[in-house]
């Protein structure tokens, strides 16, 4: 009788711990490109992951977490800043209402590689964009570049 119960509770356990059935995991690199006269900059690079991601949802939205780098590829003699812009769409269900806001990342010295990680929770979309700006700027309305994405939960 004891192991039956013992059997069966570990059981229970085993399920409260266990990720749900229709949970999904996307794991994948992401890049931000600029378009150039010589071709294309790719000025930030790295890896991200949205998990807990529910296809039955109407619209699913996951935990995402993301890691890289962002690559100041200007002149020397350029007092230029570059900047890797992302823009979060989320879902807040207290107000049950869909948002958005950005990160923002810079490297000012050419050459110089820095490193970026952030976490957003309910996210749905994920758009990256590159912007170059005066050392003391932050990116604005110059930055006119088209949003370039990277997630999507839903079409």
């Amino acid at each position: 009788m004891r192991k039956a119960l013992a059997a069966l509770l570990l059981a229970a356990l085993t399920l409260l711990h266990a990720s749900p059935a229709n949970a999904d995991v996307v794991d994948q690199q992401w890049l931000a490109k600029k378009p150039a006269k010589n071709g294309t900059y790719i000025l930030g690079h790295g890896v991200f992951s949205v998990t807990g991601l529910d296809p039955d949802r109407y619209k699913p939205t996951g935990q995402l977490t993301l890691r890289g780098q962002v690559i100041d590829a200007a002149d020397r003699q350029d007092a230029l800043c570059t900047w890797v812009v992302f823009r979060i769409t989320y879902y807040d269900y207290e107000q049950a209402l869909p948002k958005q806001t950005r990160r923002q990342f810079r490297s000012c010295v050419p050459g110089n590689r820095v490193r970026l990680a952030f976490e957003h929770r309910d996210v749905s979309k994920l758009e990256v964009k590159v912007c170059w700006t005066e050392m003391g700027a932050l990116p604005g309305r110059e930055c006119v570049d088209s949003w370039q994405p990277i997630f999507t939960a839903f079409p």
